[in-house]
């Protein structure tokens, strides 16, 4: 009997930013397809941002392990009004991988796992290589591949043994998906690097290949492109899909000039999206994913890389609740104050002594923004109960505001739930003490993140 299927949607980006930031005019709406604010109902519930050349130099790799990068911020600033939480981000040096999901969704997306590949400097160096981030959603798997391959026109064999390495080096410990192409659903992006070649009746000179470029005539440019030519004869990437290419080369450009080729280079369609679905590894069920659209996004002009983004439906389980764990209405939390939480656990639910309890603020934007945490009960409160009771202490929280608690099973590498939003003020102690140490009222209407 075919099970139900719901439809989601998933947004794909891939930018090379040049080791260059985003100046104060930079909106990403159009890059995110968040320009019309009245469709909320049809945006992406999935999100999924790849940079590639973002900014690290040596003497600040403790800061660009522990923080976001401006990009990546600007890019949850601009997804987290819209009720979107940054699922996880992973680095690799310059090649960096984020992703968003609505709230709704973050209870049901479990067995996150990434891993990375270093190909710089035979494999010593993360300059080239690529980050792998898995996750189950919905009953389905998805695996997310960002990468940046080997530059320079001649090294076309250099950039197809990276696509080897990458596939049987990135190997995960799920055992159902340990390799990249097991997965349900699987999104390749990144800078590939792949360039234009000549043909078998000679190709145009660069000046030639610019101006078919500005002219958009693709038809004869498409005809040299190594991607095409490796994928042919099953050299690299020919287990993937890429949706139809009807945009313009997004490489080389003059940073600042829309849509004006450097000299220095022939142009090329570097920055590719490309997908996989294994469609029927279920009983009387197939998995679908269609691509809605593929463009580039020549407005934005900060690097000599023009954005790409693609966006596609993939179909998801329906009606399969996860095991999950709820909380009890939480009274309000006193600033000073030994704080109680109350929960119960699906019986289902594997719980482990690496669970763990965070506090965020009720609009927090991403999970890795938690305030304070503890460790899990392991047993509940009494022998007959069934609940579990959590205690944070007094110096857990130091602002008033509204808050949320939110349980993080190590096991399923996951969010298993998510308390209603709770009030947290000053106990008459804490007010006075706040008073003494020359705060003032103010500090309680600090605005939530």
């Amino acid at each position: 009997m075919a099970q139900p299927m719901d439809d989601m949607k998933i947004h794909v980006v891939t930018y090379n930013v040049a080791t260059l930031f985003p100046n104060m005019r930079t909106n990403l709406t159009g890059l995110l397809g968040l320009e019309d604010n009245t469709k909320q109902a049809s945006h992406p519930d999935i999100y999924v941002v790849g940079c590639q050349e973002v900014k690290s130099q040596p003497q600040n790799y403790v800061y660009d392990t522990l923080f976001d990068d401006p990009w990546s911020t600007l890019f949850k600033l601009t997804l987290a009004p819209r009720g979107y939480v940054k699922l996880r981000t992973i680095r690799l040096q310059g090649i960096v991988l984020s992703v968003y999901v609505l709230r709704r969704h973050v209870v049901h997306v479990r067995e996150v796992e990434d891993k990375y590949v270093r190909l710089g400097f035979g494999g010593m160096w993360g300059n080239k290589g690529a980050v792998a981030l898995r996750l189950s959603l919905n009953g389905v798997s998805l695996c997310l591949v960002n990468c940046h391959l080997a530059a320079h026109d001649h090294l076309l064999a250099e950039r197809i043994q990276n696509y080897t390495d990458i596939l049987s080096q990135a190997n995960f410990q799920h055992p159902a998906t340990p390799k990249l192409l097991y997965h349900d659903y699987l999104i390749w992006l990144g800078d590939m690097n792949f360039r234009l070649s000549s043909g078998e009746g000679g190709a145009p000179d660069d000046e030639a290949a610019r101006r078919l470029a500005d002219e958009h005539q693709l038809t004869p440019l498409l005809e040299l492109d190594q991607l095409r030519w490796a994928r042919r004869p099953g050299n690299a990437f020919s287990e993937l899909s890429e949706p139809t290419l009807t945009f313009k080369p997004t490489y080389k450009l003059v940073p600042g000039r829309r849509g004006l080729y450097a000299t220095s280079r022939r142009p090329a369609w570097t920055d590719r999206i490309l997908y996989k679905v294994n469609a029927d590894v279920y009983e009387e069920t197939r998995l679908t994913m269609e691509p809605l659209s593929y463009q580039s996004h020549p407005e934005y002009t900060v690097s000599d890389h023009q954005p790409v983004s693609a966006e596609f439906r993939v179909k998801v389980f329906s009606g399969r609740p996860l095991p999950c764990v709820e909380f009890l209405p939480i009274s309000m939390w006193l600033v000073g104050s030994d704080c109680v939480a109350k929960y119960r656990c699906d019986r289902a639910l594997e719980i482990s002594a690496w669970d763990w309890i965070a506090l965020f603020r009720a609009n927090f934007a991403s999970l890795d923004e938690y305030i304070s945490y503890i460790w899990a009960p392991r047993t509940t409160s009494s022998p007959n109960s069934d609940h579990y009771v959590a205690v944070f202490p007094e110096d857990s929280v130091t602002v008033p505001g509204s808050y949320v608690l939110v349980y993080f099973g190590r096991n399923g590498r996951g969010v298993y739930g998510i308390s209603e939003p709770f009030a947290v003020q000053y106990s008459h102690t804490a007010r006075l003490a706040a008073l003494a140490i020359g705060r003032t009222t103010r500090a309680e209407r600090i605005p939530t993140l």
